[in-house]
């Protein structure tokens, strides 16, 4: 049986269990009574505060026992409400203090097989007090001594508790979660290799344009000089390193139209023309881009975490969401028909740097199709 005292949004639930060590003192009893361990399971919620302070507010349902001899045993049953602030001692460590107020359910004594029904016994309330530690991110282990107060049927000592405690937040299933992602993947893996990659390069289409608008003809035609040089070193390494999947090129002042399934006047032959001759018959493609990407790519993400308002339809280009001065992050991105990244373990970025030394596109196409055979043949 467990009470659950709130559902706060905010806070994170905590499933516990664990041994409750006390002594029972039978009302108008002169024999010599005994401790017993009995076992206790409630749910708390955790309620962060500054300087790694926390509340626990939660309850828990548990025994009470004594025992004389080997026949004659007293059992009280109840469900506890408590409150527990604990203050941090350290990154892992931290002392509890907080009210306890216990709730009788049920109350008898066993003289050999017989039960009877006892009398007397009332709620109680207690003070709490110890220790807890983080074992890890989300297993906690603590030891709390109660101090019986007003209307209480407990010796002073012992009394105390080792608890264990699991922690259920967001990132609690995330062993399934990943599962279900390396599945996913493993699906989109397959998918590239039985289908195409369509390749976006830069057109500078918004910056010519405006040097053009203000009469600087020579700007605007030296971007497109050295435009053309990168794209077609691209396309060049593409062509001799590349045979995973069919590649096709666009210019990304196009996006809209690919992220519409629009492949009329698009591609781009090795010239860097659009030619209408390229016919394109995949269903399925993935998109690939050189630029920068995610400054943590080793996070699971879905496939809409970041890419949802990356497509401007307006511009008809995509924006990544980075950090432009971390070289380590500058790479070939491959992402999926709606231009957002693909989750990982998904190879979806291979960095173009090596150290602080940029690598010639021939090595990054070369790297980029050996891990997506590695992956292919591991999944």
């Amino acid at each position: 049986m467990l009470v659950l005292i709130a559902n706060v949004s905010w806070a994170q639930p905590e499933i516990f269990g664990g041994t409750d060590n006390s002594l029972l003192k039978p009302l108008k009893s002169g024999l010599e009574f005994e401790s017993t361990v009995t076992g206790f399971i409630g749910l708390d919620y955790i309620i962060p505060f500054k300087n790694k302070t926390e509340l626990k507010l939660g309850s828990f349902l548990g025994r009470k026992r004594s025992v004389e001899g080997t026949s004659l045993k007293y059992n009280n049953t109840y469900v506890s409400l408590f409150s527990n602030y604990h203050f941090a001692l350290g990154d892992k460590l931290s002392f509890n203090l907080g009210p306890q107020y216990s709730i009788l359910i049920e109350s008898y004594t066993l003289n050999g097989a017989v039960k009877d029904d006892l009398k007397g016994y009332e709620n109680y309330l207690s003070l709490n007090t110890g220790f807890e530690y983080r074992l890890q991110k989300n297993l906690n282990i603590g030891i709390i001594y109660e101090a019986p107060l007003f209307n209480s049927q407990l010796a002073s000592w012992p009394s105390f508790k080792i608890k264990i405690g699991v922690v259920i937040d967001k990132n609690f299933f995330a062993v399934d979660r990943k599962r279900k992602v390396n599945t996913k993947a493993a699906v989109k893996i397959t998918e590239l290799n039985k289908s195409a990659l369509i390749v976006s390069l830069n057109s500078y289409k918004n910056k010519i344009d405006t040097y053009r608008k203000h009469g600087n003809e020579k700007m605007a035609r030296l971007i497109e000089s050295k435009r053309d040089q990168k794209n077609k070193e691209l396309i060049s390494a593409f062509n001799n390193y590349f045979d995973f999947c069919p590649v096709y090129f666009f210019y990304n002042s196009d996006s809209k139209k690919i992220k519409e399934k629009d492949f009329s006047n698009v591609f781009l032959n090795s010239d860097l023309q659009k030619d209408n001759t390229i016919k394109f018959d995949y269903d399925e493609f993935l998109i690939g881009q050189l630029g920068y990407t995610l400054t943590d790519t080793s996070q699971v993400y879905g496939y809409g975490d970041v890419y949802k308002n990356g497509y401007n339809s307006a511009a008809g280009y995509t924006k990544s969401a980075t950090i432009e001065s971390d070289l380590g992050h500058y790479g070939f991105n491959i992402k999926n028909q709606n231009f957002e990244f693909i989750a990982h373990p998904f190879p979806s970025f291979t960095s173009a740097y090596f150290a602080f030394i940029r690598i010639k596109d021939e090595k990054l196409v070369k790297r980029l199709n050996k891990r997506l055979y590695k992956f292919l043949i591991e999944n």
